[in-house]
């Protein structure tokens, strides 16, 4: 092919991906025909996933719907009839407008995959246009969401490991980011901080490829990730394997708790109290230098 029939186009960002990646696009006579990451992107550095390599299946398939189908005889025939996009939506507004007439706004609910920008739309806006608060999806309450709140939680960030901070141990937990990149987490920066020889831990029921390179590869049974973690967690806290300086100055894991119930123990103006070992009394959070991080003590008969 002449390099005038070839014209070259940057797109950023992936299809069906947060990975944000710089993409080349080659295009000859009106269709792309190649695919590249573009080097000058500093998100991917010229890398692209097996998704973004797929990118032109996507968007050539034979298979792929380019236009409304709308069902005709029984339902299950599988028998289907293209129509224009005004009668498609025309239809399907009808529909919407007599329902809501009928058994109100709150009687629809529409629920999305990951919260991609380019669906947010689909369960957020149009719901709250329609009058319905049901919006549900796997992004909010078992995906994105609660990784997203436990890591502000815990550690007061987001949950994106840092590793180009030159870690001296990896840890994968049924996570292939060298073939999936998500969130963010690109697979380059996996493979990157690899070159400094980490010790790699893998934990998947299956050997990957990166399960194959790990200095551990914990083969767990399937539904068993929960009593594996418990089990580490136990280890780290009996052996204090943690840092210790880290949880003392930037969590709660100092501050006393209530035994009758549960709660955090606070002096009468709410200000959070730790152990002072120096001082051996109880003392609010921000002013102690060595808080106790185990131990029952009692403070004013609780």
């Amino acid at each position: 092919m002449a390099e005038a029939d070839r014209l070259v186009i940057k797109k950023s960002g992936c299809m069906g991906c947060h990975g944000g990646c710089g993409i080349l696009v080659h295009v000859a006579n009106g269709k792309a025909v190649k695919l590249e990451g573009d080097p000058e992107c500093p998100n991917n550095e010229g890398w692209l996933c097996p998704k973004g390599q797929a990118g032109l299946d996507f968007l050539y398939h034979p298979g792929r719907l380019k236009y409304p189908l709308k069902r005709i005889g029984e339902r299950g025939a599988g028998k289907w009839e293209p129509i224009s996009w005004n009668q498609a939506l025309g239809e399907i507004a009808d529909k919407l407008t007599a329902i809501r007439r009928q058994y109100g706004p709150w009687s629809l609910a529409a629920g999305d995959g990951t919260k991609l920008d380019s669906v947010g739309w689909v369960a957020d806006l149009f719901t709250w246009v329609f009058g319905s608060p049901n919006n549900f999806g796997s992004g909010r309450a078992q995906c994105f969401r609660p990784r997203r709140v436990s890591g502000l939680w815990t550690y007061g960030g987001y949950f994106m490991p840092d590793y180009l901070g030159n870690p001296k141990c990896i840890v994968l937990w049924g996570d292939q980011p060298d073939a999936s990149n998500h969130n963010t987490i690109l697979g380059i920066n996996v493979l990157k901080a690899l070159k400094n020889n980490p010790k790699l831990v893998v934990v998947d029921p299956r050997q990957t490829n990166l399960a194959k390179r790990a200095d551990i590869w914990l083969r767990l049974r399937p539904g068993t990730d929960a009593a594996v973690l418990l089990a580490w967690l136990h280890v780290i806290l009996n052996e204090e394997l943690y840092d210790r300086k880290f949880i003392e100055r930037w969590t709660n894991g100092p501050f006393l708790v209530r035994t009758d119930s549960g709660q955090l123990l606070t002096d009468p103006h709410g200000a959070y109290l730790v152990w002072d070992t120096a001082s051996g009394q109880a003392r609010p959070a921000d002013l102690v230098v060595k808080p106790a991080l185990l131990g029952s003590y009692e403070i004013n008969g609780v």
